[in-house]
C-alpha cells in the first residue's frame, strides 16, 4: 500500500524509526494528524482522537484464541482514568463450555473497590442487572409471558402527594376490561367485576347497593340451612303460640295468668268488686277510680295513715322530698352562706377578692390587678387591652426580674437595683452571667462568649441566601445577585470576604452566617497558630473553603486579614475591609 507524505511537512527518519508530521495511507484511508493526535479511518480530517467513517463504519475486535470455556475468547474495552485504574468496561466472551458460537455481553463499573458486573447478557438474550433499575419516561412497556417480583410490597402512584393525586391508581386487565382502581372519593377500592373467594372473608362492614348491612354474624348464621325462600316459608306459617297475632282462644281451664293487667273492660261484674286483704305484687295501673270502703291503704308493712288532702300536698313534686330538704342551704343574702358551688355567670360586686383566694385558673380579670407572694398558673396567662402592661416591681430599691425556669439550664430578664441595669443573662442571680446590659444612660453592653465548644459560634448573625452548597467553617463574599458565595483570593471579584457560613446550607437556600464573633468546628478546621492572622482562602483545604494561615502570595493574588487564631480550632472573626492586590 502506498504512503503519501502532505506537502509542507518534514519527515525525519533516525535509527530506523521515522516521525512523520502527518501522514495519509492511501489518501482517505488511513490518515494520522501529528498536530492534533489523532487517527481518522475513511477520512482526512478525523475530528476525535479515532474517527471511523464511511457507509458501513464498523470496528471488529476478534480473540484468535479458540478458547471455548466460560467466560474465554475475551474482547474488551477499557475505560481508564489518569492512574490507569478501570472505571469501567465492555467485555463480549464465550458462553458456556461447550465448542459452539454463543457469547455474553458484560457492562462492569468500578464500585470504588473493584471493576463489578453492572449489566450481563447472555447468549439467550436474559439480562441481569446488578444494581438499582431506574426507568425515566411516560410509558414503559413489559413484554414478559411471567413477570416475577421478590420484593413483598408493589407500590403504586409512587410520591403521590396525597389520596387526590393516587386517585385512579391500581390494576387493570387489558381485553377484559377489568380493574382494581384506587377512589379518592370515599377514600376505597374499587372492583369492577364479581369477586370469586375459596377461603374465608373478614370485613368490618357490609353495604349492598347503597344500603349497610346492621345484621350480626350471629344473625346472619340463622339463615343457615334454610332450602327455601326465605319469606315463602314465613307467608306459608300462622301465628306461632304466645304471638300476639292469636286472638281466639279455647277456655283456659287451669294455669297462671302473667300476661298484661287485664283492662276493667274486659273484667265481668262479678271481678269488679274484690273483698278482703287484697295483696298486689309488681306495678298496677287503674284508668278509673280506686276507693277503699273499709281499712286501711298499706305500702309494704306500712299504714299509710296520712289523709288525702295532705297527700294532696305532694302533687308536682319529682324527687325525695327529706333528700330535696337535706340538700338546700340558708336562702340567698343570709350570713350563713359559707360554701357555694360553681358560679358560671354573672358579676362579682362584693368586697375585692385577695390574691390568697385567686387559683392559679382563675380566668378573667379587668383593670388593674396586683399579685404579692408566689402565684401559680397551670394555663397560659394572657394580658390584653388597648395599652396591655405587666409591671414587677413596686418602685421600691429591689431587684426584679422575669426568671425562666429550665430544665438543663435557666435563664433570666430582670433588673439589678444596685446598678439600675437591666440584664439578660443565664442563670437566676444578677450581675453573674449576663449576655446583655442596659444602664441608665442606655448603655448598651453585648458579651460574646469567647470560649465557644466544637460546633458553637457567639457573635453578631444575619441571614442570607446561599448561592451554592455550603459547608459550616466556610468564608463567603455577597455575589451580584445578593446571594453568598465562597469567596477565594485569587481573583478581584472573589476576594472581598464579608461572612463566614456557620451551618450546612444548600445552594438557594436562606442560612446563618457569621458577620464578627467567635467560632469554632474542630472537624472542618485546620490546625491554626494561636495569635496568628487568618486570611481569605486561596483555595479549598480538604474540599473546605475555611480561613487559612497562610497569607496569599503570587502574583494576582488578594490579601485580606478576616480574622485571628485564638486557639488551635476557634478563631475570632473580624472580616478587614482593607484588601492588599499583591503584584
Amino acid at each position: 500500500m502506498p504512503f503519501y507524505k502532505k506537502p509542507h511537512r518534514d519527515t525525519i527518519i533516525a535509527n530506523s524509526s521515522a516521525t512523520l508530521a502527518d501522514l495519509d495511507v492511501s489518501a482517505g484511508t488511513l490518515t494520522v494528524d501529528e498536530v492534533n493526535k489523532r487517527i481518522g479511518c475513511g477520512t482526512d480530517t478525523p475530528s476525535t482522537q479515532l474517527q471511523v467513517e464511511g457507509t458501513a463504519p464498523y470496528v471488529t475486535l476478534k480473540n484468535s484464541t479458540a478458547e471455548n470455556t466460560q467466560g474465554g475468547c475475551e474482547s474488551r474495552i477499557v475505560f481508564e482514568d489518569h492512574s490507569n485504574t478501570a472505571l469501567g468496561q465492555i467485555e463480549v466472551s464465550h458462553s458456556g463450555g461447550a465448542d459452539d458460537t454463543k457469547g455474553k455481553l458484560i457492562l462492569s463499573t468500578h464500585n470504588g473497590s473493584a471493576l463489578t458486573a453492572a449489566i450481563t447478557v447472555n447468549e439467550n438474550q436474559s439480562v441481569t442487572v446488578a444494581g438499582d433499575l431506574t426507568v425515566n419516561g411516560t410509558t414503559t412497556t413489559i413484554n414478559s409471558t411471567t413477570l416475577t417480583v421478590d420484593d413483598k410490597v408493589v407500590v403504586i402512584a409512587s410520591g403521590a402527594a396525597d389520596s387526590a393525586a393516587a386517585d385512579g391508581a391500581g390494576i387493570s386487565v387489558d381485553g377484559a376490561n377489568a380493574s382494581i382502581l384506587y377512589d379518592d372519593t370515599g377514600t376505597q377500592w374499587e372492583i369492577n367485576k364479581p369477586l370469586e373467594v375459596s377461603g374465608t372473608v373478614k370485613a368490618t362492614g357490609i353495604t349492598i347497593g347503597n344500603t349497610a348491612v346492621t345484621a350480626t354474624g350471629a344473625e346472619l348464621n340463622h339463615c343457615d340451612g334454610v332450602t327455601s325462600n326465605l319469606q315463602t316459608q314465613i307467608d306459608s306459617k300462622g301465628p306461632a303460640a304466645g304471638s300476639a297475632n292469636i286472638t281466639t282462644v279455647g277456655t283456659i281451664a287451669t294455669g297462671t295468668w302473667q300476661g298484661t293487667a287485664i283492662a276493667s273492660a274486659y273484667l265481668d261484674a262479678d271481678t269488679a268488686h274484690l273483698s278482703g286483704t287484697q295483696t298486689f305484687s309488681g306495678a298496677k295501673s287503674f284508668t278509673g277510680g280506686v276507693t277503699i270502703d273499709d281499712g286501711e291503704l298499706t305500702l309494704g308493712s306500712t299504714a299509710i295513715t296520712a289523709t288525702g288532702a295532705e297527700l294532696n300536698h305532694c302533687d308536682g313534686v319529682t324527687s325525695n322530698i327529706q333528700t330535696q330538704l337535706d340538700s338546700k342551704g340558708p336562702t340567698a343574702g343570709s350570713g350563713s352562706i359559707t360554701t357555694v358551688g360553681t358560679i358560671g355567670s354573672g358579676t362579682w360586686q362584693g368586697t375585692a377578692i385577695a390574691s390568697a383566694y385567686l387559683d392559679a385558673d382563675t380566668a378573667h380579670l379587668s383593670g388593674t390587678q396586683t399579685f404579692t407572694g408566689a402565684k401559680t398558673f397551670s394555663e397560659d396567662v394572657i394580658i390584653s387591652g388597648t395599652t396591655p402592661k405587666l409591671t414587677i416591681g413596686d418602685n421600691d430599691a429591689e431587684d426584679t426580674m422575669l426568671a425562666f425556669d429550665g430544665n438543663a439550664a435557666d435563664f433570666r430578664i430582670g433588673v439589678q437595683d444596685s446598678s439600675d441595669t437591666l440584664e439578660i443573662g443565664k442563670g437566676l442571680s444578677h450581675g453573674t452571667t449576663a449576655v446583655i446590659k442596659i444602664d441608665s444612660s442606655t448603655n448598651c453592653q453585648v458579651m460574646h462568649n469567647s470560649a465557644v465548644a466544637d460546633g458553637e459560634y457567639s457573635g453578631d448573625l444575619a441571614m442570607f441566601e446561599s448561592g451554592e452548597a455550603l459547608s459550616a467553617g466556610e468564608v463567603v463574599y455577597l455575589n451580584a445577585q445578593g446571594k453568598m458565595v465562597k469567596a477565594v483570593a485569587t481573583g478581584a471579584a472573589t476576594s472581598r470576604a464579608v461572612a463566614m457560613c456557620v451551618a450546612d446550607i444548600a445552594a438557594n437556600t436562606m442560612g446563618p452566617f457569621l458577620l464578627r464573633g467567635f467560632v469554632r468546628f474542630n472537624s472542618n478546621f485546620p490546625t491554626y497558630q494561636v495569635g496568628s492572622p487568618v486570611y481569605t482562602p486561596t483555595a479549598e483545604q480538604s474540599n473546605l473553603n475555611v480561613p487559612h494561615q497562610t497569607a496569599p502570595s503570587a502574583d494576582g493574588q488578594f490579601l485580606q486579614i478576616i480574622g485571628y487564631a485564638i486557639s488551635a480550632d476557634a478563631l475570632w472573626m473580624h472580616f478587614d475591609s482593607t484588601i492588599v492586590e499583591i503584584a
